[in-house]
């Protein structure tokens, strides 16, 4: 159960989202919630957990875990590092990956069936040392600046525009 989970994860926890589930946890386990079929008071306590000020966490996709979350616009995640943005900033003009793929090609770790319970957990559990990989390729690459001044920032507004939607002044941009 996902109250376990979050008990027993010392240090980083993890988050991950996919198509049909979404996945907490760390070295100590692995909860996979299926949207529609987790409890409004378990969503609760995975928004304090990324509202938490005080526990760092790694995340891949924040935006897809916010939405199945249904949090609304304008929540803030604190102390989080999204390993999503990070891999994508590092590979920019290529395609975009899947956690599973990312884990695959940066980690070495071996390929589980693809869209099982079984990859997904071992996706999220690898999200930390994932983190820390993803971090030395940033500051090599002299793009963490980017990543943590000006890609990290971005991703809330981002989700709030998708949620709310954005105006734009056309006669202003007709000018």
């Amino acid at each position: 159960p996902l109250e376990e989970i979050l008990a027993a994860q010392a240090g980083t926890l993890s988050f991950s989202a996919s198509e049909d589930a979404l996945a907490i946890g760390g070295k100590e386990g692995v909860c996979l919630l299926r949207p529609g079929f987790f409890s409004p008071a378990q969503a609760e306590q995975a928004a304090c957990v990324l509202g938490d000020k005080s526990s760092h966490k790694t995340v891949f996709g924040l935006k897809s875990v916010l939405r199945l979350l249904a949090l609304p616009a304008g929540f803030e995640p604190f102390n989080i590092f999204e390993a999503e943005t990070a891999a994508a900033l590092l590979a920019s003009g290529s395609r975009k990956a899947a956690l599973p793929q990312v884990v695959f090609e940066r980690l070495g770790r071996p390929m589980q069936l693809p869209g099982s319970d079984e990859e997904k957990s071992q996706a999220c559990a690898a999200l930390p040392e994932l983190e820390k990989l993803l971090k030395e390729e940033l500051e090599k690459t002299g793009m963490l600046p980017v990543y943590s001044e000006l890609e990290l920032p971005l991703l809330p507004a981002v989700y709030s525009m998708e949620q709310l939607g954005a105006a734009a002044d056309t006669a202003l941009l007709g000018e």
